[in-house]
């Protein structure tokens, strides 16, 4: 791959891959470094990236590894895999516009197991077929199905909670 291929094909992920990064990192700074590894690697593994039938597919895996990685170094572990964030609660008279209706959205995908909260972004935010999800979680297609469905039920049923919160409480 010439740099020209590397500037035309690579550098336009690193948008969409910034913000899976930071998905994982839960910090823009280190999800930036995470994003810099990658292409880090992606530069010096150029001339066998011809070779690599889906590249989107493979630079976004190398992210997640390199990402799992971030996670398994102790000055990063999570305690547990709880909820991290707070709901922040809103008086019945504030209006739900779409703004507001995609940070919802965004905190409770954030608050998601992480197999169930990295599929959802795959598919439906970063827009990765089911088979190019697959082959970046290594999960099966029936497997990422299943995972998908399970997380926007879960955003579905949060979302009308609050939604039937906010109606009572007006």
């Amino acid at each position: 791959m010439t740099r020209y291929e590397f500037e035309t094909f690579v550098i336009p992920m690193t948008g969409s891959l910034l913000s899976y990064a930071e998905r994982f990192t839960e910090s823009e700074d280190e999800a930036r470094d995470l994003v810099q590894e990658v292409l880090t690697r992606l530069w010096e593994k150029r001339k066998s990236l011809n070779e690599v039938t889906n590249l989107r597919s493979y630079v976004f895996r190398i992210a997640r590894n390199l990402a799992i990685d971030y996670h398994r170094t102790p000055k990063h572990k999570k305690i547990d895999d709880e909820p991290n964030g707070t709901w922040e609660s809103k008086n019945a008279s504030d209006d739900y516009d779409t703004t507001d209706a995609a940070q919802m959205v965004k905190q409770i995908i954030s608050n998601m197991p992480t197999n169930l909260r990295e599929v959802i972004w795959l598919r439906d935010i970063c827009q990765f077929s089911t088979e190019e999800t697959a082959e970046v979680t290594g999960l099966n297609d029936n497997q990422v199905r299943v995972s998908l469905s399970r997380a926007r039920k879960q955003v579905r049923n949060i979302m009308l909670a609050l939604h039937q919160y906010e109606l009572k409480t007006n």
